[in-house]
């Protein structure tokens, strides 16, 4: 139950700090309208003036709550907390629904990991010895660890490594005759 109570009070936080970039947003958006003296305000309908001035006025839950109701009702996909938020001139001519659909459909984009574990695939035989030193070295282990590391093949030699770190120790491992990767 703690675990239910202290997901739903992350939810808020992130409902609240995306409600605040809405309303910032809608506010910039209003003072810019405004913003040029040499220009003249354009005519805005008095209907549209009342819903701006309406939701300027609102709380962060009354505008989440309003946030929660476009998007049921225009059939909006749910964003990420902090994502890119679509400028108003970009909404997509043919409905919500439809692009919705289409990014459904798009394939998933793998997830750059910054931290990984490197595995080592295999070796070449004759490189064996350059390659146990090389992964004793790098790893901080001992000779005996070392060996049965590199003869565990294929397995995972190191991890936590930063993805600069291990793509270098890849490329030192590779230049002695072993086939490395990063999981």
């Amino acid at each position: 139950m703690l675990g239910s109570l202290r997901h739903g009070a992350v939810a808020a936080v992130r409902r609240q700090r995306q409600n605040v970039v809405v309303r910032q947003s809608v506010q910039a958006a209003w003072a810019r309208g405004f913003s040029d003296a040499a220009e003249a305000p354009k005519e805005v309908s008095p209907a549209v003036a009342k819903i701006v001035d309406d939701i300027v006025a609102l709380n962060l839950l009354e505008v989440s709550e309003l946030v929660e109701q476009l998007n049921t009702r225009l059939n909006l996909p749910d964003m990420p907390a902090g994502g890119m938020m679509m400028p108003m001139g970009a909404m997509p001519a043919t409905g919500g629904a439809a692009s919705a659909d289409a990014a459904e459909e798009a394939a998933p984009v793998e997830e750059i990991k910054p931290i990984v574990n490197i595995q080592l695939d295999s070796f070449d035989a004759s490189g064996k010895i350059k390659i146990i030193k090389e992964v004793k070295n790098l790893a901080g282990l001992g000779l005996k660890e070392a060996k049965a590391a590199v003869e565990g093949a294929p397995g995972v030699i190191m991890s936590d490594i930063k993805r600069e770190e291990a793509e270098e120790i890849i490329k030192t491992l590779e230049g002695l005759g072993a086939k490395a990767s990063m999981v």
